[in-house]
């Protein structure tokens, strides 16, 4: 299970998505990423799947929660 993440809107330009991605990916490279993602305790960021999350979707089916409905800026 990611302990972070970051998500994106579906419609976002594609080729703004994957230079953030490529940046994002790729930022433990070089001294300057290395160093912003050291400041906030990281090493890297790595790239994750629908089936990283799968124990939260399933323990919301298990309770009945609707996570396409669920008031997120609670």
């Amino acid at each position: 299970m990611p302990e972070n993440s970051l998500a994106v809107r579906k419609n976002m330009d594609s080729s703004l998505k994957n230079k953030l991605k490529e940046t994002l990916l790729n930022m433990h490279n070089d001294p300057t990423g290395s160093n912003i993602l050291k400041g906030f305790g990281a090493r890297r960021f790595i790239e994750t799947r629908d089936s990283n999350y799968e124990p939260v979707f399933r323990y919301a089916k298990e309770i009945g929660l609707n996570l396409a409905t669920y008031d997120y800026m609670n």
